[in-house]
């Protein structure tokens, strides 16, 4: 009986360095593994955009006076003659290729609203024109405008415009929506 005894104690002992081993190398391996996907989709953590803020001058208001930064109304109005000029600008510097892809959202379909968009050395983006340059051929309405910046490959599709903001979920690209209302008429001014 004392052999067998002896025979369990010895497993004991083996067990918990065999399981610590093993749970060692599935770290590992999980890990490898985790990198290896990262590399084969071609994906660093060097490949994120820093965080943007974005500046929104322009539209139609009932006053002559511009509103402090802070105080930027939460939908712009754009009658006709208004102009627009939307500003992001990186936390840091940013040298790597910046893409910019815009789509404007209404009754959830979106369409790829076609700006030129200006991308400074640093990655600082500007949008401006008016309104009749920046939504030639869009009609009158309520839209949500969404600009998407990042890395020009992790951009999203209409489709994904709509479901939301990507960036939640990918560090390449950061999403900025507003909302705006196209108006055939001029600005109400006293």
């Amino acid at each position: 009986m004392s052999t067998s005894t002896d025979k369990l104690r010895a497993k004991r002992k083996w067990s918990p360095a065999l399981s610590a081993a093993l749970a060692a190398a599935a770290a590992a391996a999980l890990l490898i593994g985790l990198r290896g996907s990262n590399t084969e989709l071609g994906l660093e953590s060097t490949d994120a955009v820093p965080g943007y803020e974005l500046a929104l001058v322009g539209g139609d208001r009932p006053t002559r006076a511009e509103p402090a930064p802070s105080e930027a109304p939460s939908t712009v109005v754009l009658g006709p003659g208004s102009s627009l000029e939307i500003v992001l600008r990186p936390a840091t510097p940013d040298p790597k290729p910046i893409g910019v892809r815009g789509f404007l959202i209404q009754n959830e379909q979106a369409r790829p609203w076609e700006v030129k968009a200006e991308v400074s050395p640093d990655g600082a983006v500007r949008i401006a024109g008016e309104r009749e340059t920046l939504f030639a051929n869009v009609p009158a309405g309520p839209w949500e405008m969404a600009v998407a910046i990042g890395r020009p490959e992790a951009l999203p599709d209409a489709e994904a415009a709509v479901r939301g903001t990507p960036g939640d979920k990918d560090a390449r690209v950061r999403t900025f929506r507003r909302k705006i209302v196209l108006t055939d008429e001029g600005p109400a001014r006293p």
